[in-house]
């Protein structure tokens, strides 16, 4: 059952309590990751570290929630590969992926609660001071329970997303991508003369990993990943792939919005969003 906040659940000082029993939990997390052998874990031979063996390396991955240097606040690390886990370890994962959910469904309350500067402002009090990336702590652990006879990762590439919005989406889209306050009240009164016209946000979508699956009933399925998948079984499925590229390789081209053959008109240079 979902739990109920209120606004004495996003308070400073809960907050910072909550983060702190969630890092207290990884940590034991850590600690049992590296308990793990090196045969229980599988990675493309370009991602293997130079410094670290296989264990290490992944119990630091797992465990990884603060920016590193240079790291965009939209960015988190990545590495794929599979993890052999028993019944024990997959309790454990299951209790740590609900503390992520918890703790993301209450910053998520105070987001919607609070609004757009106050929830940053938390954000710069709470969350900042310890460098921690909220994307990597919010992440939740990639678990597959039916075992698998084939495993394979590659780079998925798709250019955008066409989201279609209304008069006052579009405008809830300024208030939020447009920081400077005149050129957002100009860009909302644009709108608003626009009348009832069709708004889309082009949303630009980065390249992402991907494991392909093929299981012992010869289904297939495909999923999203950031780390190595967590696998209930006793042996490695096939793995052929060796050489996974480390930086994605296709050129990313951009095209316009036009697929309903509209003619969309941007409404300002600074942000992907038409309307026709």
């Amino acid at each position: 059952m979902d739990k109920i906040f209120n606004k004495a659940d996003i308070q400073p000082q809960q907050i910072a309590a909550e983060l702190q029993q969630l890092l207290l939990e990884l940590r034991a997390f850590r600690q049992r990751l590296l308990t793990l052998s090196p045969e229980q874990i599988w990675l493309p031979n370009l991602w293997h570290s130079q410094s670290k063996d296989r264990v290490q390396q992944i119990a630091e991955h797992f465990t990884q929630v603060y920016f590193q240097p240079g790291q965009d606040s939209k960015e988190t690390t990545l590495l794929p590969g599979a993890i052999l886990v028993d019944d024990d370890l997959m309790r454990q994962i299951a209790q740590v992926n609900a503390a992520k959910g918890l703790f993301k469904a209450r910053m998520q309350f105070a987001k919607k609660t609070l609004g757009r500067s106050p929830y940053l402002n938390l954000v710069k009090a709470v969350i900042h001071p310890h460098s921690i990336s909220l994307l990597q702590l919010y992440r939740d652990f990639r678990c597959q329970f039916d075992p698998l006879s084939e495993l394979k990762f590659s780079w998925v590439f798709k250019e955008t997303a066409n989201v279609r919005l209304t008069v006052q989406g579009a405008m809830k889209h300024i208030t939020e991508q447009i920081e400077n306050p005149k050129i957002q009240q100009d860009l909302i009164h644009q709108v608003a003369q626009l009348g009832e016209v069709e708004f889309l946000y082009q949303r630009q979508i980065a390249p992402h990993l991907q494991a392909n699956m093929k299981f012992l009933t010869g289904k297939t399925q495909a999923k999203k990943i950031h780390s190595p998948l967590f696998l209930l079984q006793a042996e490695m499925p096939l793995l052929t792939q060796q050489d996974l590229a480390i930086e994605p390789t296709a050129l990313i081209k951009t095209r316009a919005p036009r697929k309903d053959k509209k003619s969309w008109l941007r409404l300002y240079a600074g942000l992907n969003l038409y309307y026709a």
